[in-house]
């Protein structure tokens, strides 16, 4: 899994940021890596809205072939819809969140899209890789018309607290996105985040003068808050500009997205239960609209402003909620109470107590979560605050007033944070020096039965006559063991139970536990799959080694009769 790819094989760096809500990239050259270039600005068609990224989602036709993305993708699904001719495409939205703690992902994990028509999950972040993929190239050609794929190593993000199988998924798609394995690494989210904002002068980090200038042994920790997950880690300053993680990745589903699920629960109550359902069959145009503007109100509401909030909804909202409610006016205010909520013509006018409470769930999460962290480690003096959702005003200001003790560092563009750092890391991996481990780690492995500390219903008698214990685990490593990035390898010696096998499967299991002894204490990662050679009168002892500290785990094989290094899958996708 890891890239053999050195600074001499590359002449670019492009790192994407697959976002929950928003997506983009960025690139640098390997010669002057700190020179980040994000040249696209996306726009929403007529609406005011404008953005470093385009919104996730995408439109497919209906022989499932490649629409448009984002903004696009948008405007082009409500222009059909409005035209009546939308039934046999496929638009997804959000759809990242699919791979947050899903034990069940799979190659054939099936999405959904927003009617209900399903396709597979990996063609659908396969062909969202590739149209990046496609628009980075053309961004690079407009500058040096001579480039191609070989010349570029991508930088593909995921969030510090996704699983090991969300990790391969998205590698497997990016590859069938057309992107080269060899040349293609992860980075972590709230990692990338650390190396962009240590690079930054002082003036681009308001409110952290001390950060760029901290001497070695500090630690800080890293809030980033995205649109669908935020990420926690706490990293320390060491020699040689080099960063160490030292606490282990945490996170919960606190993003931006769950302000605007608060925010679609108060149009439903205002307006009726199926009053968006219904909007998106009469005008898909009006529905999007709807999000738009509050996105736009998102963005920019703080806590000091004062006086109502108004936000522009389209007519026909009010018109579809006359099917379920004879007076509108009268339900608003039976919901909500006397002038917390009115309606007028294209304008919803509401409290600014009440507007501000579609953060409260989030927020609440975000700094409940920190709180935690800092109990565990008092001696932290900086937070660095980056992500989409970190550019909310309500966000800032609830961080300040909550953690007063510690510098809160918001970087420009903090939105952007994540995948200029993602480009600095692509250049420079090895700046990390260790990762503290999330999960323990082990194999089964059928210990030799011991009456003491195992059960009798798990004996059983091998081929060779001796006592041996079902589904026991043999224990790689622990849970908070901090991992060089180099690679810490740690090896077992396995052997097929019977000598007609013709191949070895081994199941790998992490667990949240220090020492577990038995499988069902733990979850399945995948397994390594080896083929072997025919019985010749020997055991086939065969040792498999695997790396932990890097991005991904791997693993390799050898024969221990022949020295000989042998090929073997490490699939954690069923």
């Amino acid at each position: 899994m890891a890239t053999s790819l050195n600074p001499q094989d590359f002449l670019v760096v492009s790192a994407i940021d697959f976002g929950t809500t928003y997506s983009g990239y960025a690139f640098s050259l390997r010669d002057s890596p700190n020179d980040l270039y994000s040249p696209q600005t996306w726009y929403a068609g007529g609406s005011t809205l404008a953005s470093l990224k385009t919104p996730t989602c995408i439109l497919l036709k209906e022989n499932q072939s490649f629409d448009s993305f984002g903004y696009e993708a948008q405007n082009r699904y409500a222009t059909l819809a409005e035209d009546g001719n939308h039934q046999d495409y496929y638009f997804f939205q959000q759809f990242k969140m699919t791979l947050h703690k899903n034990r069940s992902l799979s190659r054939g994990t099936i999405l959904e899209d927003i009617t209900g028509k399903a396709l597979p999950a990996m063609l659908i972040f396969s062909l969202s890789i590739n149209y990046f993929k496609d628009h980075i190239l053309q961004s690079l050609r407009d500058r040096i018309p001579t480039i191609c794929l070989e010349d570029i190593r991508f930088v593909l993000t995921v969030p510090a607290i996704w699983d090991d199988n969300a990790k391969q998924f998205m590698r497997e798609a990016a590859i069938n996105a057309g992107i080269d394995g060899r040349r293609l690494i992860l980075a972590l989210e709230p990692e990338a985040a650390s190396f962009y904002c240590k690079q930054l002068p002082v003036e681009k980090l308001p409110g952290g003068e001390g950060f760029t200038e901290a001497p070695d042994g500090t630690k800080y920790l890293i809030a980033d808050i995205g649109g669908g997950t935020a990420d926690f880690c706490v990293h320390q300053k060491v020699y040689k500009e080099k960063i160490k993680e030292i606490h282990r990745a945490s996170g919960g589903a606190f993003g931006g997205i769950y302000v605007d699920t608060e925010y679609e629960k108060f149009i439903l109550k205002a307006f009726g239960s199926q009053s968006l359902q219904q909007l998106k069959i009469k005008d898909m145009f009006d529905f999007l609209e709807i999000m738009r503007s509050f996105e736009v109100k998102k963005r920019d509401a703080n806590l000091q402003q004062v006086g109502n909030i108004v936000i522009r909804i389209p007519v026909n909202l009010v018109e579809v909620s006359k099917s379920q409610i004879t007076d509108l006016g009268k339900h608003i205010e039976k919901q909500f109470g006397h002038d917390e909520v009115s309606v007028s013509g294209d304008k919803l006018k509401m409290k600014r107590d009440l507007f501000n409470a579609f953060f409260s769930k989030s927020i609440n999460g975000i700094i409940n979560h920190i709180s935690d962290i800092l109990r565990k480690f008092p001696d932290i003096r900086m937070i660095l605050l980056v992500g989409g959702y970190a550019e909310s005003p309500i966000l800032q200001t609830r961080m300040k007033n909550s953690f007063k003790e510690q510098i809160l560092i918001i970087p420009q563009q903090c939105g952007m944070a994540v995948v200029k750092g993602a480009v600095l890391y692509g250049h420079k991996p090895e700046l990390i020096s260790s990762r503290i481990l999330k999960y323990t780690y082990g194999v089964n492995h059928n210990l030799t039965f011991d009456p003491k500390q195992h059960p009798e219903e798990r004996k059983y008698i091998n081929e060779d006559g001796k006592e041996k214990c079902h589904g026991t685990v043999k224990k790689l490593i622990s849970r908070g063991t901090s991992v060089k990035t180099t690679g810490e390898v740690k090896t077992v010696t396995a052997a097929p139970y019977e000598r007609s096998s013709k191949s070895l499967t081994t199941k790998v299991y992490f667990s949240k536990e220090e020492d577990p002894t038995f499988t069902d204490q733990c979850t399945l990662l995948g397994k390594v799959e080896l083929k072997l050679p025919p019985y010749a009168g020997k055991r086939r002892v065969v040792q498999e080694s695997f790396t932990f500290g890097q991005t991904e785990i791997s693993v390799t094989t050898t024969f221990l009769e022949t020295g000989d290094k042998v090929e073997a899958s490490f699939d954690l996708l069923e």
